[in-house]
């Protein structure tokens, strides 16, 4: 039985991203992260390392996170055409599927 590309690739987007944002986050602990806080759209990284940028996971949608770094940390956002607004749930659980 033949499957199309599309079919055969969906299933593996979610665990992507899941498993990107378990290897970024597990990356960046292992790098010296004072600190993790978890927010209703994803995490945000703070490094131990002086002069760091703060940075911020968010699951955007399946198989899509938003990585961003804010010196300040308060990421602000800016209008802009071309983000979209955050409606995805940002459950990342190890082993899920």
């Amino acid at each position: 039985m033949r499957t199309s590309a599309r079919t055969a690739v969906a299933p593996v987007l979610s665990p992507l991203a899941r498993s990107l944002a378990c290897a970024l986050l597990l990356a960046s602990t292992a790098a010296g992260a004072q600190q993790v806080t978890r927010s209703p759209h994803g995490i945000t990284v703070v490094p131990a390392a002086k002069g760091a940028a703060p940075v911020r996971l968010e699951v955007v949608d399946e198989g899509i996170v938003r990585v961003s770094a804010d010196p300040d940390g308060d990421f602000a956002r800016s209008p802009s055409l071309m983000r979209v607004p955050v409606h995805a749930d940002a459950r990342l659980q190890r082993g899920a599927r």
